[in-house]
């Protein structure tokens, strides 16, 4: 790995783990009955749809 590569590496693991953090806080404060299989599968539905445009 070059050192690019692993800041590159670096820079997508935090920019996930905002998005994930900022997504448990949206749906937290959005729907405070939601359990945690709910939060789950919001994210991973909303993962699949950003990546498939």
């Amino acid at each position: 790995m070059t050192p690019k590569q692993r800041w590159y590496c670096f820079w997508v693991i935090i920019v996930v783990t905002v998005l994930l953090s900022a997504g448990f806080v949206w749906i937290a404060i959005h729907n405070p009955q939601a359990s945690f299989e709910d939060l789950l599968y919001a994210l991973w539905k909303g993962i699949v749809n950003f990546v498939s445009g």
